[in-house]
């Protein structure tokens, strides 16, 4: 049994990029949530179940129905040593630059846009002449047999999506359900504008 009085972590994103001069960028950009949020979310919109590693209901215990898990706490991915990239991600996005912490946020915190978010970002840079024991050069030589040594390269599949979405004109294809979904929720705003300011205020 996990507590869950508090739920302590946000997904707390972690993002390494790597470029060469001409090549596409090395991209690591993921969660320390062993889900994504959106994840759990389109899955208790379809009555899909979850793995029982990704959450905890609002009991504290692990749960596959997903609807569940929005009430409870996401896991992090990896056990404790998830746990500990999470908290290392925290403590440079919110403790060092002193904005809110995951804990702090409310249901309202996350329905607001990124702008209005007392969110942190920490960007770190390395100066490859400075840090490179055997050059410039010799650093991205090394990198890139690293990266031919690969199957895949992170960040490549967001790169030949995006590419292939411009091909076409910028769309993109979507299965069915989801497009009846967006329909749903555009008529759900549309319908609500209808109403005046007052009356949606005193509901």
């Amino acid at each position: 049994k996990w507590r869950n009085e508090t739920n302590l972590w946000n997904e707390s994103v972690l993002l390494c990029l790597a470029k060469a001069d001409g090549k596409l960028p090395m991209v690591v950009d993921f969660a320390t949530a062993a889900s994504s949020r959106g994840e759990i979310v389109k899955r208790a919109s379809n009555g899909t179940p979850i793995p029982s590693e990704w959450a905890v209901d609002a009991n504290g215990m692990p749960t596959t129905d997903a609807s569940k898990a929005l009430e409870g706490a996401q896991l992090c991915f990896g056990g404790h040593k998830g746990q500990c990239l999470s908290l290392v991600v925290e403590l440079m996005g919110s403790c060092l630059l002193g904005t809110a912490l995951g804990m702090d946020a409310s249901d309202a915190d996350q329905q607001k846009e990124a702008g209005h978010m007392k969110r942190g970002l920490l960007i770190v840079a390395f100066d490859i002449d400075k840090c490179a024991e055997n050059g410039h050069a010799q650093a991205l030589a090394d990198a890139e047999r690293l990266f031919d040594a690969m199957p895949r390269v992170p960040g490549d599949a967001r790169t030949h999506a995006r590419a292939k979405a411009e091909e076409n004109d910028g769309m993109i294809s979507i299965d069915a359900n989801l497009l009846a979904k967006i329909k749903e929720l555009t008529k759900a705003d549309e319908d609500d504008a209808d109403v005046p300011a007052a009356k949606r205020a005193r509901q």
